[in-house]
């Protein structure tokens, strides 16, 4: 740890010099120490490839929100207020505090996916407890501010901004409830999958009923895709719906406004 944090005080003076953002090259250098002690680790143990594949997805989800959400300042989200200048300079600099909130938001859903496939991996029941934290957390945030959501229900003037976002709110959830317990039994996964219908239920509240829509649709894909190319018998026992529906966020992250834009 001390050559880490040596080793990372010389490339942040080093960053300086060059013009380099230094908080971003310290974030490379520590996932690559991450990973790389992880990779040496699942040589040695079989059970620590598990925490190279998290970390590893992990990595991913951060890596592509800073790249495709936080440095553009969020031009793929649908209905967000357009930058005239955006980069690491201007966004990061110079914060932009909605787009740094929307980031925060994005990245604190896709991580609760990553968590609830880890329990779908192991097969275990959420807690009550957490669940509703789970549901009140993502549902307060958008109704306290309105930035966080895309798409609001079109309201008279007599009626409040934050009771129709809450309404928003409401329909992306049984959107995704709904759409969470079909593909749950058209799947055929019974009790394989506990935490499907919640995850789409609070990406319902995150992301809005026309990107949940979307989203199941990905994922119909993409289950098929590797069905068939698992129909030899082989079982991947890491390829849980929950985690099939996290890989469908990210493949509609990068291109939710030109998707909004079709329909």
């Amino acid at each position: 740890m001390l050559l880490v944090g040596t080793a990372g005080c010389s490339a942040s003076a080093w960053a300086f010099r060059i013009g380099v953002d230094p908080t971003a090259l310290l974030l490379v250098i520590g996932n690559a120490v991450v990973v790389a002690s992880l990779v040496l680790l699942s040589i040695f143990d079989a059970v620590a490839i598990r925490y190279l594949i998290v970390e590893l997805i992990a990595a991913g989800i951060f890596a592509s929100l800073f790249l495709v959400e936080l440095v553009t300042g969020a031009a793929n989200v649908p209905g967000f207020q357009h930058y005239a200048y955006t980069g690491i300079l201007w966004i990061i600099l110079y914060t932009k505090w909605p787009v740094v909130g929307m980031v925060f938001y994005h990245a604190a859903l896709m991580c609760t996916l990553l968590t609830l496939a880890l329990t779908d991996l192991d097969r275990r029941r959420l807690p009550t407890w957490f669940t509703c934290m789970l549901a009140i957390f993502f549902t307060s945030l958008p109704i306290a501010a309105g930035q966080l959501q895309p798409f609001t229900l079109h309201h008279s003037s007599t009626i409040p901004d934050a009771a129709a976002r809450a309404a928003t709110c409401l329909i992306g959830a049984i959107t995704g409830a709904v759409l969470g317990v079909v593909i749950q039994r058209a799947g055929r996964f019974g009790k394989r999958s506990r935490a499907l219908p919640l995850a789409m239920m609070l990406m319902g509240v995150s992301l809005g009923w026309q990107a949940t829509i979307t989203i199941a649709a990905i994922y119909g894909l993409l289950l098929l895709a590797f069905r068939y190319a698992n129909n030899s018998g082989a079982r991947i026992r890491l390829l849980q719906p929950t985690a099939i529906l996290l890989a469908a966020v990210m493949i509609h992250h990068p291109y939710w406004k030109m998707i909004a834009e079709i329909w």
